[in-house]
């Protein structure tokens, strides 16, 4: 008599899940200890790919963009600062002046510091200059720190407009 296997028995299917399990046991500690590195990351790639984009489209217009930090609600905005019922480049979103983006921080990230020689907000010239808010405006660069609970990360703005994370 010629025997036919046609399935799978149930110590092969306990073996399987035995292992599952194992694997999972191993690499669910380790997705979570990732998982707010990877945030952190995020949120600071984010920063500095608006802080480019303000400037490319600072130079775009030929017009001032300001990004302006807010510490206490993790939040950040980017507006074009072209005086359009009021004062040109007076460093206040007025009138019609469009947002270009709004931001918040991904869950668990803090903004701690947004400084420009003591201001939250940064502007960019026409030619893609930054500019920090003082009497007369001057040209300057500054830093953004973001932090979660184990770490932080530095976004730092150079004189010349160039961004990178430290």
């Amino acid at each position: 008599m010629i025997r036919q296997d046609s399935g799978i028995s149930i110590i092969e299917v306990m073996v399987v899940i035995s292992i599952i399990a194992i694997l999972s046991a191993i690499a669910v500690p380790n997705y979570i200890n990732w998982l707010p590195k990877y945030r952190l990351s995020t949120s600071a790639r984010d920063v500095l790919s608006d802080l480019e984009y303000a400037r490319g489209n600072a130079i775009k217009v030929n017009a001032s963009v300001i990004v302006e930090f807010d510490t206490v609600n993790n939040t950040y905005r980017l507006w074009v600062d072209n005086g359009a019922f009021t004062n040109k480049d007076n460093w206040i979103q007025d009138g019609d002046e469009r947002t270009l983006r709004s931001r918040s921080t991904a869950p668990g990230i803090s903004l701690t510091t947004a400084d420009f020689s003591g201001n939250p907000r940064i502007r960019f010239t026409g030619n893609g200059i930054p500019e920090v808010q003082t009497v007369p405006p001057s040209l300057g660069g500054g830093n953004v720190t973001l932090a979660n609970k184990q770490n932080s990360r530095v976004v730092a703005l150079s004189v010349g407009g160039k961004a990178r994370i430290q």
